[in-house]
């Protein structure tokens, strides 16, 4: 039996950019029943200019549907589908046009990642422009004349782990034998012990009504680990999966810190590179079995060249259905990397979090939540009584203290200038009163309840 999909907390991103941006698009793909696995799926949407700075319009996850652009070849998509099991390698995605300072019937791009990836290609229309789209019809070889795949998202292509028996074909007979007597200790080492079988009575299948399940939910976000050491670790089944991108443009997992470099794909033409951001999802999976770290690898690059943004997606596994308890849940922030925030410091920051229920794949067989969803509120509501820390500096917090006591009608849209409401300013009034009753309250000015 499944349940509706679990519950997101995630935390504010604002803390890592300084300003208020709408949640990333969270999501879980449910592997088969006997499985015990789920993949977490992380998207986030970056705005290019002279850096990468996390959009405040959050872009929502591909569905994979179908390319209507205007030259678009029938195995071109308009995105990837971004709820899928898993990937081997990272696609890197090119969108939008080509561009050049001058009108040219041919325009020459690439896109190089140092150490990763490599492709010069060119565009070619049918008169001479300035900008021409990265559709099928028009792309060559870097000569002008070959064609070529796609840049963009294509249909779907499993792909699948090399097998190790082309290893084993060049091993001598000694060597091979090395081998299974090796793989035969461990089997035995293993083993479980013997037990004798009894009978089992299956249940019936669990039906919980409103207050059921909120006694379930009082249970989400209890227990904060002391260190990220204390959860288990997991890392991903990496033996199949899918990539959207072709050949040419499948890469090794991107990491913090790779080089972008990109030729004649933004408006003017010319070359620009960008590092990738140092900030990684960190996540958080509670389920029957326990609570998981769960590693999260980047497997998605998309650079949009007309809207001048990036998108990257990262994705993870859970040894266990997540979907087959209705107490599973969720907790994501994101952090510097290598600088992950104490355990105390996200679960404190559960007060402020945006709560909601993870997306899934259109097909995805587990039952949806009809109506106003209570647990939602259910969940919050048990976290609030959290401490965060503060979002706005205190200088600016006091200022807004002052200014909500001086102008009591324009209290509403004074709040909102800084992307809060009435409970995010209790919180706000809260943090700053811990911080600065932790440092000594009488060598410091506190901001009050206005």
């Amino acid at each position: 039996m499944r349940f509706a999909p679990p519950i997101v907390a995630q935390t504010n991103a604002a803390r890592v950019w300084g300003a208020r941006v709408r949640p990333l698009a969270v999501g879980l793909v449910p592997w088969n029943e006997r499985a015990e696995r789920t993949t977490v799926v992380v998207k986030a949407t970056y705005d290019v200019g002279d850096g990468l700075t996390l959009s405040e319009q959050q872009r929502p996850f591909g569905r994979g549907e179908a390319s209507t652009r205007r030259g678009a070849l029938s195995m071109e998509l308009a995105c990837p589908d971004d709820l899928v099991l898993g990937k081997l390698g990272a696609d890197v995605l090119l969108t939008g046009s080509a561009y050049a300072d001058r009108a040219l019937p041919l325009l020459d791009a690439a896109v190089r990642i140092p150490g990763k990836l490599e492709l010069a290609f060119a565009v070619v229309g049918p008169s001479a422009t300035e900008c021409m789209p990265l559709a099928g019809e028009y792309l060559r070889a870097a000569d002008g004349v070959s064609p070529m795949p796609p840049v963009g998202a294509v249909r779907a292509r499993p792909v699948y782990a090399e097998s190790a028996d082309a290893e084993l074909d060049d091993l001598s007979p000694q060597e091979r034998q090395a081998v299974l007597d090796e793989v035969i200790a461990r089997c035995k080492a293993l083993a479980p012990p013997r037990v004798e079988r009894v009978p089992v009575r299956v249940a019936e299948p669990l039906v919980l009504d409103q207050r059921a399940w909120g006694d379930l939910l009082s249970q989400f976000g209890e227990g904060a680990y002391d260190s990220w050491s204390d959860l288990a670790r997991t890392a991903p089944q990496l033996d199949e999966g899918v990539q959207y991108a072709a050949a040419h443009l499948v890469t090794a997992f991107l990491e913090c810190g790779d080089v972008l470099e990109t030729h004649n794909l933004r408006p003017g033409g010319g070359s620009r590179s960008f590092a990738l951001p140092e900030h990684v999802p960190l996540v958080v999976a509670e389920g029957r079995h326990g609570r998981f770290n769960v590693e999260m690898m980047c497997d998605t690059l998309v650079l949009d060249c007309d809207a001048a943004t990036l998108t990257l997606t990262w994705r993870g596994q859970v040894p266990e259905d997540l979907f087959a308890s209705p107490i599973s849940s969720l907790i994501v922030t994101f952090a510097e990397r290598g600088r992950a925030p104490e355990l105390e410091t996200i679960y404190g920051e559960l007060s402020r979090a945006h709560y909601a229920r993870a997306e899934v794949p259109d097909s995805a067989a587990v039952p949806r939540v009809a109506g106003r969803d209570v647990a939602l509120d259910l969940a919050r509501a048990k976290n609030f009584h959290r401490t965060p820390l503060p979002v706005l500096e205190q200088r600016v917090a006091e200022r807004l203290r002052a200014d909500l006591a001086e102008r009591p009608p324009e209290r509403a849209e004074l709040l909102a200038a800084h992307g809060m409401d009435e409970d995010e300013w209790g919180l706000e009034v809260r943090a700053w009163d811990a911080v600065i009753e932790r440092a000594g309250a009488g060598a410091h000015r506190t901001v009050r309840n206005a």
